[in-house]
């Protein structure tokens, strides 16, 4: 027997604020713990984040994510 493939959890663009928030000054296993997220999606999150920026705009939303460039 197969056993059955693990779902994709979805990423909300609030729980990617939730990432670049806090990410000033805090290693990337410190944020790992916290969010309880694998490293390699933080650092995915936190170069993407120019274009977050972006999108957060296009949704209507302020843009409290990367403004502070």
């Amino acid at each position: 027997m197969k056993t059955p493939k693990k779902k994709r959890r979805v990423i909300t663009l609030e729980d990617k604020k939730k990432v670049i928030e806090p990410s000033e000054g805090k290693s990337l296993r410190e944020l790992s713990k916290q969010l309880n997220m694998a490293q390699s999606t933080i650092m995915g999150i936190l170069k993407k984040k120019p274009r977050l920026s972006m999108q957060s705009m296009k949704v209507g939303k302020p843009c409290e994510l990367a403004c502070s460039q």
